[in-house]
């Protein structure tokens, strides 16, 4: 732990030390919260990335509520890593499932980037779980139009979000191309085989 450290010291972003703190953290995660706590407040010039490594420190053992404490002014103060620390917050307000911050933090996301595929599917899914079935549809739509490698994925929601409005032919359109895109994802296969048999009244085509 103290050798990562150390040589986060030097390169901030020495990415193999940035994991073997990580890694190292598992099995003395309070020395680790101490020996960073302190590295921000002794090391002023570097400051902002000590609170950053702190706030992976606490994501990383599903300390989610100090990781948003530590973040959230590395963000509010407009800091050089303000974009990393927005990201991860999301993160963090996905896991306890605060779906409105998660939008909000998107938001402010992608007024600065409006085409982030990343920021579009999570803006959608926290849509989607606060029933703006609409506006999920719409940010998936602009999701793929931005990056097309997540088509799979928004094909697979906007088949769902079809199938909940009871739009029954558009969600098996859906899901057909989403499973023509990973036709190896059991997800998709058994939401059209509940969509064929629950709704289409086709067991047939289900099976």
């Amino acid at each position: 732990l103290n050798e990562a450290i150390e040589a986060l010291s030097i390169n901030k972003e020495d990415m193999e030390a940035y994991y073997g703190m990580l890694t190292a953290s598992d099995s003395v995660y309070q020395s680790a919260i101490n020996i960073l706590t302190k590295k921000s407040f002794e090391d002023k010039d570097n400051h902002n990335h000590w609170e950053y490594f702190l706030g992976l420190l606490y994501i990383r053992h599903k300390d989610y509520k100090n990781a948003i404490k530590t973040l959230q002014p590395l963000v509010d103060d407009n800091t050089e890593i303000k974009d990393m620390a927005l990201y991860w917050m999301t993160d963090c307000y996905e896991e306890i499932e605060n779906m409105p911050k998660v939008i909000e933090l998107c938001n402010q996301a992608l007024a600065a980037e409006p085409e982030n595929a990343e920021y579009l599917s999570k803006r959608a899914t926290a849509k989607f779980y606060t029933h703006d079935l609409e506006g999920a549809k719409a940010d998936y739509e602009a999701t793929m139009k931005a990056d097309t490698d997540y088509g799979f994925f928004c094909y697979y929601r906007l088949g769902w979000i079809e199938e909940i409005m009871g739009n029954y032919d558009l969600a098996l359109e859906h899901f057909d191309k989403s499973i023509a895109l990973n036709e190896d994802d059991p997800y998709t296969h058994m939401m059209k085989g509940c969509l064929l048999k629950d709704h289409m009244n086709k067991p047939e085509e289900a099976k």
